[in-house]
């Protein structure tokens, strides 16, 4: 069973939420570990931070501006990618353990978006500029390689590793794109505007999601082998934000704006089931699967309060109440 964390695409928006007081029914009460990144204000400066079940771990020093983007777990081994603030500029870094490593130097604007480890290699997406562009890139094991040419706006957004090859997904103006050993592969035509938030690989399949404009509407896309499959018909604009392949079962997790507000969503094989029932805005940053179990992890907004909610097929087992002051970017979801 292959068990995938959320990638969420650059056109959300960030969830903001304060502290992590909570409520009666705390992350401890369900059967699972959950982990969420992001930031939390101090007063000063956005503090990158990380929550195991409602603890915050605090990975900068609160001096300078830093924000956690993606969370992977190895072995006892805890990695966190993001970004600090170095002077007018910004530096792509991760944290193994707490301990912070730098992956640009500081000199111009770069950013980690997400972070896989496979055994003891670490992967990295992200960006750097060059001139006035943002590059995709990633790095293994620190060593970058750009997947574009600086001609365009890009950024990496996702990696997967499935034997000696390497999968990246994100987008270089205006088209969605994947990668395959720094290869690149159009999903869209420059006609349209287009995005590529997530990537998954089982056997010999290769699984992309993302968003594809259609005049002023967003359709929330699947490509399966570059063959595009639309999930939602173009009544309402819609975004996916992450895939997860389990045996035969393909699930793509996201959300449909209805009645002007965000609608939490997952789409397995094709198949719609909301999450959230539209009263709240709201935003899936987190899903596994286990055992045919899915979980997930929605964050609702109820006016200034902010609650992030760990659903088990879409009953709600626990929940975090917040409020303003920290952005909570991804969650992962596993065994303890």
């Amino acid at each position: 069973m292959l068990k995938n964390k959320v990638y969420l695409p650059s056109f959300l928006w960030a969830i903001v939420v304060l502290g992590c007081s909570k409520d009666d029914n705390s992350p401890e009460s369900i059967d699972k570990d959950v982990y969420l990144v992001g930031s939390e204000f101090n007063g000063t400066a956005s503090v990158a931070k990380y929550w195991k079940n409602g603890v915050g771990i605090a990975l900068s020093s609160g001096i300078k501006d830093a924000t956690a983007f993606d969370i992977a777990l190895s072995g006892n081994n805890i990695y966190v990618a993001g970004s600090e603030s170095s002077g007018s500029f910004t530096v792509a870094k991760y944290w193994k353990n707490g301990v912070p490593i730098s992956l640009t130097d500081g000199s111009i604007y770069a950013g980690a978006r997400s972070i896989k480890v496979i055994n003891t290699d670490v992967y990295i997406t992200g960006f750097e500029f060059v001139g006035d562009r943002q590059v995709a890139k990633y790095w293994k094991n620190g060593i970058a390689t750009s997947l574009t040419d600086g001609s365009k706006a890009a950024v990496a957004l996702s990696i997967a590793v499935s034997g000696n090859n390497i999968y990246t997904a994100g987008w270089e103006f205006p088209t969605a794109n994947y990668w395959i050993n720094g290869v690149n592969i159009a999903l869209t035509n420059t006609n349209t505007i287009a995005e590529a938030s997530a990537i998954a690989v089982s056997g010999n399949d290769i699984y992309v999601v993302g968003r594809e404009n259609r005049g002023n509407i967003s359709l929330a896309m699947l490509w399966i082998n570059g063959v595009p499959t639309p999930l939602t018909d173009g009544s309402n604009s819609a975004q996916t934000c992450s895939v997860v392949v389990s045996a035969n079962d393909v699930y793509v997790s996201g959300i449909e704006f209805i009645g002007g507000k965000s609608v939490s969503k997952i789409w397995r094989n094709g198949a719609p089931t909301l999450l959230t029932d539209g009263t709240k805005e709201s935003s899936v940053i987190g899903i596994s699967i286990f055992g045919g179990d899915v979980y997930t992890v929605v964050v609702e907004v109820d006016g200034n309060t902010q609650i992030a909610k760990t659903l088990k097929n879409g009953v709600v087992k626990s929940s975090m109440i917040g409020g303003l002051g920290t952005y909570f970017f991804r969650a992962i979801i596993v065994e303890k």
